[in-house]
């Protein structure tokens, strides 16, 4: 286990040398001043029956020279609690991707309290994903997906779960050149996102959507939907459905698919009807040393009064 400890990498071919079964990180500052040569500037895990914890980190400036800017893991678990990721990024090949992280856990992977910003790996054509969970079961609460710059998926990107729970989530400011801020692609199950924010999102060239829903039944619930780019919804297969969700757009809500609006959505070209109330509720922000908040906060409009969030982002 590590606890309390700051690391700075001034050599490429250095990282955490991992020994044990059962990985803990915590109370810990990692910075890196050149890229790791390989994936994972931080650590690489590809073998099974690992279990990472990882609690109250910061992840400044990591990078490799190929994927996962700072960690690689593909085993059995992962819990991620009250972690800050700013300014990691990675190579320029087709396998320099996830400028954050990449987790692939089997049984599952829990996430709480992680504030990504500025993470995705640049603009260039096969650079994507600042953070991506796949396979298991998912869990996304109270995380800050902020001003990542890549080609697409430049938000949050779940794919191939069992299925998926997001709570508390904002995305917002993220920049793509083609496409999809927000990607839920789970398989065949159940998956839910819920008082969460989706705003502000650019894509620059012509955009599938900044949301893909992909494959089983997705809901989206007391969601703000707001002030995006091109198309907001993509949904090639399964369906997507809209329960009690603000939605503020100016061009098409759907690129393809099949989209459910059910009772009590506002969905308008306006941006004057909307009021929104801004609030932080328990995420970190990433700047010099983590700061954790917890208030919440509710938006009214006209008769229609849902609990949601917005975050406070970093600069």
């Amino acid at each position: 286990m590590l606890q309390g400890l700051a690391l700075v990498y001034t050599a490429s071919n250095t990282r955490l040398s991992i020994s044990s079964y059962d990985i803990g990180i915590f109370d810990c500052y990692f910075l890196r001043t050149v890229n790791y040569v390989g994936s994972g500037g931080i650590m690489s895990v590809t073998s099974t029956n690992y279990h990472l914890q990882l609690g109250d980190s910061m992840f400044i400036n990591c990078s490799s020279s190929e994927g996962c800017g700072a960690i690689m893991f593909s085993s059995t678990s992962s819990i991620i609690n009250r972690v800050c990721a700013h300014g990691c990024f990675t190579g320029l090949s087709q396998y320099y991707q996830f400028g954050f992280f990449q987790s692939i856990s089997t049984n599952y992977n829990n996430i709480t309290m992680l504030s990504v910003s500025k993470c995705a790996p640049n603009n260039d054509v096969i650079r994507h994903f600042s953070f991506s969970l796949s396979s298991g079961i998912q869990s996304i609460i109270s995380t800050n997906s902020s001003n990542n710059r890549g080609y697409y998926y430049t938000g949050i990107h779940v794919i191939g779960s069992n299925s998926f729970l997001g709570r508390f989530c904002t995305i917002t400011k993220n920049d793509s050149d083609e496409s999809i801020s927000l990607c839920v692609a789970s398989g065949v199950n159940s998956n839910i996102l819920e008082l969460s924010n989706n705003v502000g999102n650019i894509q620059r060239l012509y955009s599938y959507g900044n949301t893909y829903s992909y494959g089983g039944k997705n809901q989206f619930i007391s969601c703000i939907f707001y002030n995006n780019d091109f198309c907001l919804f993509y949904v090639p297969s399964g369906s997507l459905e809209l329960i009690s969700c603000i939605i503020s757009h100016q061009t098409n809500l759907l690129f393809q698919g099949t989209l459910t609006a059910v009772t009590n959505n506002l969905i308008t070209a306006s941006s004057n009807i909307i009021s929104l109330s801004i609030a932080h509720y328990s995420t970190a922000l990433c700047q010099n040393a983590p700061i954790f908040v917890s208030t919440q906060s509710k938006i009214k409009n006209n008769h229609i009064l849902i609990p949601v969030l917005l975050l406070i982002l970093v600069a």
